[in-house]
């Protein structure tokens, strides 16, 4: 059962953002979930869980996105704790990864990805992904900020 933010509601977030920006950013968050036969790893399937924070009118314009690659990860066997390395040494031939990025108007044009942290689903259903992250972000002059918060996701 979730047990974040009481006053989250599904298709919402709530993410405290520190260092480089400093405030909360509100807004809908949507999920998908894809399967395909990976012919490079011996035919596994490779799934993908993508996230989709988009940004409420009252808030600093952003868009921050995940995208979690694992094998075998079936809808069920989603809930656990996903954790964020580092990105920028590359993602597309790695599995059980976390990529993951932040383009926050107020800060330019320097998009922000994701370094360290982690994803947290904690509870699944047909249409909804509960969850909550706590993951540094870093642009490529050295500039960092970190997200914490909940969400519930839906399709």
């Amino acid at each position: 059962a979730y047990t974040g933010d009481p006053f989250i509601v599904n298709g919402s977030y709530n993410l405290k953002a520190s260092g480089a920006l400093n405030e909360e950013l509100k807004g809908q968050i949507r999920f998908e979930l894809k399967t395909i036969e990976d012919i490079s790893s011996g035919n596994y399937p490779i799934t993908t869980l993508k996230l989709d924070f988009g940004s409420a009118e009252e808030t600093s314009s952003h868009t921050v996105g995940f995208i979690i690659s694992g094998k075998h990860m079936a809808r069920q066997s989603l809930i656990g704790t996903y954790g964020v390395t580092d990105n920028t040494k590359g993602f597309l031939n790695h599995y059980n990864r976390v990529f993951g990025f932040a383009d926050i108007n107020n800060l330019g044009e320097q998009s922000f990805f994701a370094y360290g942290g982690s994803i947290n689903v904690t509870d699944v259903h047909d249409d909804a992904l509960h969850g909550n992250l706590k993951v540094n972000f870093r642009d490529f002059e050295g500039e960092t900020m970190q997200l914490t918060g909940d969400f519930i996701a839906t399709k």
